[in-house]
């Protein structure tokens, strides 16, 4: 992926207050990625926004443009995955400890857009954590 190849010469993007993409560090990048860079623009541009929409409600990029993630407990996470070029789904996984796969799954939303995958995912870890506070959980 283009963004990952940017970020391993230590350079990155940003969005302008006027809804451009900037690349920082544009020395360092090869003519060959700078190209493909230009070609892709508005994915990368996509990618970027949907990424810092994650960040800025807690989730971590595992992936970016594709996966999100949010550890609600030691043994427990949510996830937020994109399964089509506009469609994406959302779902908890629980381990149990030692183990590799896990021992539960609860899908929150499929085929929902990604605003909505984000909404419903973050309702559900609301939801969680007001849980634990009451002592349901």
């Amino acid at each position: 992926m283009l963004i990952k190849k940017i970020e391993d010469v230590g350079s990155w993007f940003s969005i302008t207050k006027k809804n451009k993409l900037k690349i920082h560090g544009v020395k360092n990048i090869p003519p060959d990625i700078l190209d493909a860079v230009k070609k892709e623009k508005d994915e990368i541009q996509n990618i970027i926004h949907v990424d810092y929409i994650a960040k800025s409600k807690g989730w971590i990029v595992a992936i970016p443009g594709e996966l999100y993630t949010l550890q609600t407990s030691k043994f427990t996470g949510v996830f937020i995955e994109k399964t089509s070029d506009k469609l994406w789904e959302s779902w908890r996984e629980t381990w149990k400890d030692g183990e590799r796969n896990s021992s539960s799954c609860y899908v929150i939303v499929e085929g929902a857009s990604f605003r909505r995958a984000l909404g419903r995912a973050t309702d559900y870890i609301s939801f969680l954590n007001n849980n634990k506070k009451r002592g349901n959980i």
